[in-house]
């Protein structure tokens, strides 16, 4: 019988074979691990900076409407300002008319009773010349 020269694919493995095969597998599992951790942390990059993005465009988004509301709100309050001036005015005139008038009031009843004494000084005047003979 010859030797054979040819591996027999049906031979049992021999524990050097077994090792061998094992020894692969660790280095093939262990680059594996090794892509999937950089692919893991590449991934969780690409996530983080998509959420920072995200969170770029809420905060413009969020900057651009408090600057509308703040400029809707300032709108409102120089109205609403606007038109209290306004009322106060109107307010402050009705009220000084209500003054006047009362003075104009108080002014004739003042000049009346002044007048009213003027007669009755003007009377007893009178009485008082006559009694004394300095008027006929």
């Amino acid at each position: 019988m010859s030797k054979k020269t040819k591996t027999d694919k049906n031979a049992p493995a021999t524990q050097k074979d077994i090792e061998l095969v094992l020894g692969v597998m660790q280095q093939e599992f262990k680059e594996l691990r090794k892509e999937l951790r950089e692919e893991t942390q590449r991934e969780r990059q690409e996530d983080k900076e998509e959420i920072f993005s995200r969170m770029d465009e809420q905060k413009e988004d969020m900057l651009l409407h408090m600057k509308t509301s703040n400029e809707e709100i300032m709108k409102f309050l120089v109205i609403t300002i606007d038109e209290l001036e306004k009322r106060i005015n109107h307010n402050l005139n009705a009220a000084i008319e209500v003054f006047h008038q009362d003075l104009i009031g108080v002014h004739k009843d003042k000049i009346s009773i002044l007048e009213d004494k003027k007669d009755e000084h003007e009377e007893r005047i009178t009485v008082l010349e006559q009694r004394a003979g300095l008027r006929g």
